[in-house]
């Protein structure tokens, strides 16, 4: 009785599992799929099937249709689409079945990104620039330029004209700048003002070798020297020149002069006419 119970037992219990999923039959097998490629075709069970397409960046659910066995795959035109190894998955409740298959992507001719290095250029160095050039297309996929490089380096050569100029791509993150160098010179002249008592001290206008404007902020330095003592002033410019006025009562009789860096302008003497 007991024995009998066990196989009435056993029966019911195979009874209840479901049937093994047969795996599906790939019925056009291609290692590589491109969108211009005929739709993948797969041979399948009956039941509910869903289908994904696993990328190196994440899983895509695709549109699929079934019709009397044949279940027909679409390459997934609409998606953000990464280039290179994926696998196609079919999938039924118990069972997953992947098949391996490399994606290829028509992006066009992408969108262009131009790199600057140095992305400031100032005239005091050379005007040679660095540009890198490539191109991203649907779903960040790089792609080749018209002479199938993925990258492109150029050097050029830029003029000493000051401003801020755009790249090929004209985009913000391509876009440089031409900086004023050091002033070739430095002009200094001195006014008295019999009204204030004041000596009225000027430098510039401050101009790189390319007559460009030293730009505003640039930081002057006066020295002023009378006896064994001296007076070290900074002041900025601004529109290419930097002023000072100094009372006449307390640096009559002293000499000044002027520098940036290594750019000294002359002596002059602070003395009323």
């Amino acid at each position: 009785m007991k024995k009998a119970l066990g196989i009435f037992l056993l029966l019911l219990v195979y009874s209840c599992q479901s049937p093994p999923i047969e795996e599906p039959l790939w019925l056009n097998p291609t290692k590589e799929w491109a969108e211009q490629d005929e739709p993948l075709k797969f041979q399948v069970g009956d039941g509910e099937w869903k289908v994904k397409i696993q990328t190196s960046s994440q899983p895509i659910l695709t549109d699929f249709t079934i019709s009397k066995g044949e279940l027909t795959i679409p390459y997934p035109t609409e998606k953000a689409v990464v280039e290179g190894m994926a696998f196609i998955l079919l999938e039924q409740t118990g069972a997953s079945f992947s098949y391996p298959i490399t994606l290829k992507v028509d992006s066009g001719n992408g969108k262009l990104e131009d790199i600057r290095s140095p992305k400031t250029i100032n005239t005091d160095s050379s005007l040679v620039q660095q540009q890198l050039l490539y191109r991203f297309g649907k779903g960040g996929n790089l792609v080749p330029n018209d002479s199938g490089l993925v990258f492109q380096e150029n050097y050029l050569q830029q003029t000493p004209t000051t401003g801020t100029f755009p790249g090929d791509s004209d985009t913000q993150l391509s876009s440089f700048y031409i900086a004023a160098g050091t002033p070739s010179s430095i002009p200094l002249s001195i006014q008295y003002d019999e009204v204030e008592n004041k000596y009225r001290v000027q430098a510039g206008p401050l101009q790189d070798i390319y007559e460009n404007q030293t730009p505003n902020g640039t930081l002057l330095t006066f020295s002023v020297k009378i006896d064994e003592k001296t007076w070290i002033i900074e002041e900025v410019s601004r529109e290419g020149y930097v002023r000072l006025h100094l009372d006449a009562s307390k640096f009559s009789g002293g000499l000044i002069q002027a520098n940036i860096a290594q750019v000294f302008s002359e002596t002059l003497q602070l003395k009323q006419p």
